[in-house]
């Protein structure tokens, strides 16, 4: 034991003991793992003992000028140096005492590196990874807004040789994250027999005015122009992409509840007939299916507004639709609940959204290869399945940025798919990025597919015991490897 009353204060207390133990197991993860150790001098800057530590190490850091000075002549090798900036002055000796370099940005490299690449100094860059376990911000290197390293970088630059990006290490845990297989879409059943291609829609809802007494539509009365447009571009998409066939169209007027049911029916065919007509002028529909149809009371759309929407008393009038039959008898109750007033403010701001005429195109996408994958889905990612945008991740380095930003897109493009979602926050745990992953794992908390992956999350958030009710969740549901991520916490939370 050290007798601290026997020492001088101030002044530093190295236990030798303490020292050459630490290091032992340092020389031994250099052996059997064949790492390379090397000492930060933030961590320990006592150059008294720098000979020592050299002996049980490969080099050591500098973030300066004079630090990598004292590497070079207390430690007897040349630092791995880096620094947030680098200034002319000071360059030149950072060259003479630096094996290794690492820059903060691109801009840093194209206006040293040269200097460095001539002296055969090995080059880096700094990544800022955009996430780190660090609590306090003062501290955290990754915090919104950081100039600590770069946060895309899509390829490395030439004469680079590494990059650094620096935040807390986790246990292998967090890279054990569930991904799922889609089912193929490529193909589809058409009886018994599997045939090629997915089956999509487009549509577009054109709300057409009518002057009295006129019997066409008029391109020049109120928005019929722009509404008509919505039209054409779907028209020309479909006419003249060549990754669509079989084509089918339908063309489908609506009317709103209020008025006479006769008066609605004429309404809503002759909205569905002009638009046809109007479409036979512009187009050559003579090779493609076309179907015309009309409703004379849009229910469903009625019921779907008010369901997304905050109409007064709406949940009453979706009931009141569902519970009763004939449309004069629904229109007459829910007048009489809403009263004079609240029925009024119904037809003017919600039936006029029900009186429209919906073009409809439904087709088919043939099966993509990878390449073909990564072609489209900057351009037309709504023609892919799930299956073919990953397989257009695959041609990618697993957990690069672009390999991440497919899953990421295609949970946009299918928000709605529990494959979608989990994949999506499976990429962004891998990469360490747990709140990005927790918008899409809230999407799906309820799935017992999704409890690994959420006990992924709350590990690397901190909350251990939160992360083993879920791997023990997950291991209840019977999924793949849930014990072992289990047991690793629970051996790493008890040392």
């Amino acid at each position: 034991m050290i007798d601290f009353s026997k020492i001088p204060s101030p002044c530093f207390v190295l236990d030798e003991r303490a020292l050459r133990r630490n290091l032992a197991v340092i020389d031994r993860v250099r052996q059997e793992s064949g790492a390379e150790v090397i000492v930060a001098l933030k961590a320990c800057a006592m150059w008294s003992i720098f000979p020592e530590l050299a002996r049980h190490s490969d080099g050591a850091t500098a973030s300066s000028l004079n630090e990598a000075r004292l590497v070079a002549e207390e430690y007897g090798a040349r630092a791995h140096t880096y620094a947030p900036a680098y200034s002319d002055a000071e360059f030149e000796g950072i060259l003479q005492y630096s094996s290794h370099i690492t820059f903060n940005s691109a801009g840093q490299f194209e206006r040293f590196g040269a200097k460095a690449i001539l002296r055969g100094i090995s080059c880096g860059l700094r990544i800022n990874p955009g996430w780190s376990s660090v609590e306090t911000d003062l501290y955290n290197p990754a915090l919104p807004g950081s100039r600590l390293g770069i946060e895309r970088l899509k390829r490395l630059p030439e004469g680079v040789d590494a990059i650094d990006h620096r935040r807390q290490a986790y246990p292998s845990v967090y890279t054990d994250v569930v991904f799922y297989t889609p089912e193929q879409e490529s193909y589809r059943a058409q009886g018994d027999v599997p045939v090629a291609g997915k089956r999509r829609h487009i549509s577009a809802d054109l709300y057409v005015n009518f002057p009295q007494n006129v019997p066409d539509i008029r391109l020049d009365f109120r928005s019929n122009f722009d509404e008509l447009r919505k039209a054409d571009s779907l028209m020309n998409y479909i006419m003249s992409n060549d990754n669509v066939s079989e084509v089918e169209v339908s063309v489908h007027g609506y009317a709103s509840p209020e008025g006479a049911l006769w008066r609605n029916r004429n309404l809503a065919r002759y909205r569905a007939l002009n638009v046809k007509k109007y479409l036979d002028g512009r187009f050559d529909l003579s090779s493609l299916p076309l179907r015309v149809e009309w409703t004379p009371v849009d229910w469903a759309g009625l019921r779907e507004i008010l369901s997304t929407g905050d109409f007064p008393l709406a949940d009453e009038i979706v009931a009141i639709i569902d519970g009763t039959e004939g449309d004069q008898e629904r229109e007459r109750i829910i007048s009489s609940v809403l009263g004079r007033d609240l029925h009024r403010r119904l037809v003017a701001e919600v039936y006029p959204r029900l009186r429209r005429t919906v073009v409809r195109a439904d087709f088919t996408v043939p099966p993509f290869t990878p390449e073909e994958s990564r072609e489209l889905i900057d351009s037309e990612p709504e023609l892919m399945s799930l299956e073919e945008m990953y397989s257009a991740a695959g041609l990618y380095e697993e957990g690069s940025y672009e390999h991440t930003e497919i899953y990421l897109r295609a949970a946009r493009q299918f928000p709605d798919d529990f494959i979608a979602n989990n994949n999506a926050a499976a990429a962004l745990l891998r990469s360490g990025n747990s709140r990005e992953a927790y918008k899409y794992l809230i999407k799906i908390s309820s799935d017992p597919r999704a409890y690994s992956n959420t006990g992924i999350y709350y590990y690397l958030e901190g909350d251990i015991e939160k992360a083993k009710e879920y791997f023990r969740m997950a291991m209840d549901a019977g999924t793949p490897g849930a014990e072992k991520r289990l047991k690793m916490i629970e051996g790493n939370s008890d040392r």
